[in-house]
């Protein structure tokens, strides 16, 4: 018993910061986890009444940028089974470019 509390701990010690550096903000780039049996079209046109713009797509996800404060609630409204923070889709795309020229 006293093992598995120890494990717990150190889990929570783990998990704790990753889960608060992976936490949604708006004006960032989101990565949008959704239902992996719906096809694609399928997805963003659930997804896209929720706003912001795609920057990628890829099988049962999504990456998508928006300024709007309540887009991560649209999201989970629209379909969405998660959504977390994704610092480093910015460089993926020229889109991702907040000025729209191109990389």
């Amino acid at each position: 018993m006293r093992n598995v509390l120890i494990g717990l701990g150190f889990s929570t010690m783990l998990l704790g910061p990753a889960a608060i550096a992976l936490a949604p903000r708006a004006g960032e780039p989101l990565t949008v986890f959704f239902n992996p049996l719906l096809p694609l079209s399928d997805a963003v046109r659930a997804l896209a009444p929720a706003g912001g713009s795609f920057v990628s797509l890829g099988p049962a996800r999504a990456v998508l940028r928006s300024d709007d404060p309540d887009i991560v609630q649209n999201l989970y409204r629209h379909g969405a089974l998660l959504v977390l923070r994704s610092p480093f889709a910015a460089g993926c795309s020229a889109s991702a470019r907040r000025d729209g020229a191109p990389a």
